[in-house]
């Protein structure tokens, strides 16, 4: 078996990326960073709304108002929320364009700085409009335990608080590659190794194909229209308020209510 640095990994799926028609936002980046191309995003997205975008104060105001939960966070990208501004008008601001899926922008940012307990790096961290959506960690190629210590990485930062800090509060998927092996799960409060392991899924294609190299992976999940339909109708948060925990749906699962849907589309 070959080896691969994560390094090339990554250049493998920046690649991929790029040709899907995600912008690199920057490499080296920190909390801080990501909230200043936030406002940005969110302006935009709401010009109609904001056609002088928000003040100081606004800003500050919109961030103490984002959700602390995973239930809230759900809520907040998919449905917006409430936010009054200085003028005493309250408008309703969006996060994320759920009928317009052509209307939301792919940003993917390399090696994010999250200072917690320690210093801590995230391989890719993909953004729509400029909210972080899914961290994609990156093992060697050729270690056999690469994707279990991918896993077992994201549960370390989970529980170090690492994806509760600032917009990482919005983290829907995580991917976990070794270019061998490449699975997806769903963001749990409080997963142990063995759990996540036992929820995380192998993407494959209509003909149940498992697709395990990173770059047919990217182009497969990550392509845009799949990405958001994924985020917008396939992720689903349990209704035990103690447990608090997004599941995501299997490919064959998705791709059956995909069909059902065009069915019904079709039909007279």
């Amino acid at each position: 078996m070959s080896y691969e640095s994560e390094k090339v990994l990554q250049d493998i799926a920046l690649r991929e990326l790029a040709a899907l028609g995600y912008s690199k936002l920057g490499s080296n980046m920190d909390i801080n960073d990501l909230w200043d191309n936030f406002f940005i995003q969110t302006e935009l997205l709401n010009i109609a709304q904001l056609p002088n975008g928000l003040n100081p104060n606004e800003r500050n105001r919109l961030m103490e108002s984002l959700p602390l939960t995973i239930r809230d966070s759900h809520n907040v990208l998919r449905n917006g929320l409430t936010l009054t501004l200085d003028n005493n008008k309250v408008i309703n601001l969006y996060f994320f364009d759920k009928h317009d899926l052509t209307n939301n922008t792919f940003q993917v940012v390399e090696e994010l700085t999250v200072q917690g307990v320690s210093k801590n790096r995230l391989d890719l961290v993909i953004l729509i409009n400029g909210i972080p959506v899914t961290n994609i960690e990156l093992k060697r190629k050729g270690v056999a335990s690469g994707v279990d210590e991918a896993i077992n990485q994201i549960n370390r930062y989970n529980k170090a608080a690492v994806y509760r800090q600032g917009l990482l509060k919005f983290l829907q998927i995580f991917v976990v590659s070794n270019n061998v092996f490449t699975k997806y799960f769903a963001v749990s409060p409080r997963a142990e190794q063995n759990e996540s392991y036992s929820k995380s899924f192998f993407w494959t294609d209509e003909h149940n194909v498992r697709i395990n190299d990173i770059s047919t992976f990217i182009k497969a999940f990550f392509n845009k229209d799949q990405l958001t339909k994924t985020i917008r109708d396939y992720i689903i948060i349990t209704p035990q308020e103690e447990s608090n925990e997004a599941l995501i749906l299997r490919p064959y699962q998705i791709f059956a209510v995909e069909k059902s849907k065009e069915i019904l589309l079709n039909s007279d």
